[in-house]
């Protein structure tokens, strides 16, 4: 209960103005737009990186910095700055979907693509970070994602649903959930939400979440919940559903 306690009157700061405008962090998108040739394959990548211009200010601010990068480029234990980062992801990329080919013609005319971007905000006194990524790696269709991280200002570290709900409040934000998505889709359970397309037994509080300034969203991407037909999926709570829980 404190927990939730907690992120209400959180909550209650945004909508009061309590932004601490001054203190806030400043982002400046760094984009890099590249092609890369292969034994014939042609893959397109493109970047926009929402860093912290700012950084180096405090500890709190490198450490999330960092985890934006590991998470942005999908690199583990990287140790360097955006160029480089996009550098390795490049060649991540090419070694897992292109390999060693030999100089000739490809199999297939298609443009492998990667697209990531990123948007980053301060909501009172954390720091919310979204990555939005597409791709296309051949077959029938490509992919994309919504990923959000949260992170408090001061001590530099990620939350996570277990900061902010106990185990009771989970089970309840669960049921919430549910409760939305039948009315969303207009069925009585989840049998109703099968025929659709969903997979019942997958839908949980996810730890892909948003923390806005009058609640908070959950995402669910294609296949997390549902067949890829359903398309991404976003179920929002406001901070008076929360108080409900």
């Amino acid at each position: 209960m404190k927990r939730l306690i907690f992120f209400l009157l959180l909550l209650a700061e945004m909508v009061a103005g309590g932004c601490r405008r001054s203190t806030a962090p400043r982002f400046e998108t760094m984009v890099a737009d590249t092609v890369v040739v292969r034994g014939g394959v042609s893959a397109r990548f493109q970047y926009a990186f929402a860093s912290i211009v700012d950084a180096g200010k405090t500890p709190a601010l490198q450490a999330i910095e960092e985890a934006n990068k590991h998470y942005f480029f999908g690199l583990e234990h990287f140790r360097g700055d955006v160029r480089q980062a996009v550098e390795a992801s490049v060649a991540r990329f090419m070694e897992e979907y292109v390999g060693d080919l030999p100089e000739r013609e490809p199999d297939w005319e298609t443009e492998l693509d990667l697209t990531v971007e990123s948007e980053a905000r301060t909501v009172d006194s954390l720091l919310v970070f979204m990555i939005l990524r597409s791709s296309y790696t051949g077959g029938a269709h490509g992919m994309y994602s919504i990923e959000c991280h949260n992170y408090s200002l001061a001590g530099g570290y990620e939350l996570a649903l277990a900061d902010l709900f106990d185990q009771e409040r989970q089970a309840a934000l669960q049921e919430e959930i549910r409760r939305k998505l039948y009315e969303r889709f207009d069925v009585a359970g989840d049998e109703g939400l099968a025929e659709l397309g969903f997979f019942p037994e997958y839908i949980a509080a996810t730890e892909n979440f948003e923390v806005t300034d009058d609640g908070i969203t959950f995402y669910y991407n294609p296949y997390d919940i549902g067949c890829y037909a359903l398309g991404g999926v976003d179920v929002h709570l406001t901070r008076a559903e929360l108080q409900r829980l």
